[in-house]
């Protein structure tokens, strides 16, 4: 004879049993996301196509979702008629918007830990030790090759030699005569003009136009935060900039 407490027992086992399936669910859905999105990619003089996480050499012309055409010799025409040439390491996503990456490294974000390599994100499943000595664990820990230890706050970045990176604060940025904008890591071509918080408007040739009607030209290495000033940290940013590629 079933008596009451054994059914309860036995709901309760299912209802653990299911929120893990559910959470397990969950978890795959969230690492999913996570990959690097679809695009089109120069990688060793090829021209690459990434989808749904694989990655395959481009055999045909692909029109992106702006009118931008890209074609397998790494050449892209865009809607308005200009021309570029992709070089190695630069991404476009299929709205045909230029991406930067980071060569490799780790990174705090969101308070989980990512790894960051050959263009792929992903989240960090074990400990690593870097050249240096440096152990970093999956939960932002480091403990240094001196005995020295931290943890790695969100935002915070160490590349694949064991060294910490700046982190960069959302601005535009001249970089080999191109205007980018870096938001949230991320880096991408700048295809619209924009206006800052204290009325300056930067434009994607960039020429920027102060509210009191002040004019400059954005040279390279240049870079203006989203409040519209210019960054007093020049020379870090471009240190950083070297580690990454367009």
């Amino acid at each position: 004879m079933i008596t009451k407490k054994r059914v309860l027992a036995f709901t309760f086992m299912l209802t653990i049993a299911l929120l893990f399936v559910v959470g397990n669910a969950s978890a795959q859905m969230k690492y999913k996301k996570m990959k690097m999105q679809d695009c089109c990619m120069m990688k060793d003089g090829k021209m690459m196509v990434m989808k749904d996480g694989e990655t395959m050499m481009m055999d045909k012309d692909i029109t992106m979702k702006n009118g931008t055409v890209c074609m397998t010799n790494g050449e892209c025409k865009m809607k308005d008629g200009k021309t570029m040439m992709m070089k190695d390491g630069d991404r476009m996503d299929m709205n045909g918007k230029m991406m930067m990456a980071m060569k490799g490294g780790v990174m705090m974000k969101d308070g989980k830990m990512m790894v960051m390599k050959d263009g792929k994100t992903m989240m960090m499943d074990k400990n690593m030790t870097m050249p240096n000595g440096t152990k970093v664990m999956t939960n932002g820990k480091c403990t240094m090759k001196d005995g020295k230890k931290m943890v790695m706050k969100d935002g915070d970045m160490m590349d694949m030699n064991g060294k910490m990176m700046m982190p960069i604060k959302d601005c535009v940025m001249m970089k080999d005569g191109k205007m980018m904008v870096m938001k949230n890591g991320e880096s991408m071509m700048m295809d619209k003009n924009m206006t800052m918080k204290n009325g300056t408007t930067c434009m994607t040739n960039g020429e920027c136009k102060m509210k009191n009607g002040k004019k400059m030209l954005m040279k390279d290495g240049d870079c203006m935060e989203m409040s519209g000033k210019m960054c007093n940290d020049k020379m870090k940013k471009m240190e950083m900039m070297k580690d990454m590629k367009m």
